[in-house]
């Protein structure tokens, strides 16, 4: 079968390989979006307690893998932060698109932990004096895109763990 520019498209066939990233790379998208459809009816500050439990259980996960995998042990990683965690993990040469991932989840949690309510009340302030109505605020729109890759990063990391490619 000949395409509009003459080449044989029957020639440009993906491989299994290629196929299978895409079914896969599909799947997780699907997954990743479902995981943020249920913060879609929530209000800002059940969103951020949902938020701040998600990241918490994603630490948790991440010492758990660090004991599992590594050999720590938990007296080892029970005071560390979720930022120390990730340390650990960058020093046993985990897979460099996890690590990217992680550096952004970490740096929009600890925003979120020790920032955001502070900065969100002070925006709403401003908001009522000012008499704008309009309740869509940039820490909205910062809690959106933190949802968004905690999500992400939880799918991957399931996805990674259940697949064993951490190195």
């Amino acid at each position: 079968m000949l395409g509009t520019n003459g080449f044989d498209l029957t020639q440009i066939q993906m491989t299994n390989k290629q196929q299978d990233f895409t079914t896969t790379q599909k799947r997780l998208q699907a997954q990743i979006l479902k995981r943020v459809a249920k913060y879609e009816k929530l209000n800002l500050f059940e969103k951020y307690a949902l938020y701040m439990g998600n990241a918490q259980l994603l630490e948790l996960s991440l010492k758990n893998l660090l004991i599992n995998k590594f050999n720590y042990t938990i007296e080892q990683l029970e005071k560390k932060t979720l930022g120390q965690t990730a340390k650990e993990l960058k020093a046993k040469n985990i897979r460099t698109d996890f690590v990217i991932l992680l550096d952004n989840v970490v740096d929009d949690r600890n925003y979120i932990a020790h920032d955001f309510l502070a900065n969100e009340f002070i925006t709403i302030q401003f908001l009522v004096k000012s008499k704008i109505k309009g309740r869509f605020t940039k820490q909205n729109r910062i809690l959106q895109k933190a949802i968004f890759e905690l999500e992400q990063i939880i799918v991957f990391y399931i996805w990674v763990d259940k697949n064993n490619t951490w190195t």
